[in-house]
């Protein structure tokens, strides 16, 4: 073995770097941008509430929207939470 080389070596990427948008980093992003698209959504759910009658279709489209980003936004989150 070469005592320089080794020397001279990288040190091993830690567990939280997992290679471009992964990690803490990239899951800090994608609570970020679920939490950004659950903002908008809720308006938009909110806004069918003020007429109910007509926008019933969309107030229920919007709200199946909201099940797979709640449950996104939850798991990043307890993800985050766990790490800590």
């Amino acid at each position: 073995m070469d005592l320089a080389r080794l020397v001279r070596s990288e040190p091993a990427p830690s567990r939280d770097a997992a290679g471009p948008g992964g990690g803490v980093e990239g899951n800090e992003r994608l609570t970020g941008l679920a939490g950004a698209a659950l903002f908008v959504i809720l308006a938009a759910e909110g806004l069918t509430l003020l007429q109910m009658h007509q926008l019933i279709s969309w107030h229920v489209f919007l709200g199946l929207l909201l099940v797979p980003l709640v449950l996104l936004k939850t798991a990043s989150t307890m993800y985050r939470f766990g790490r800590y």
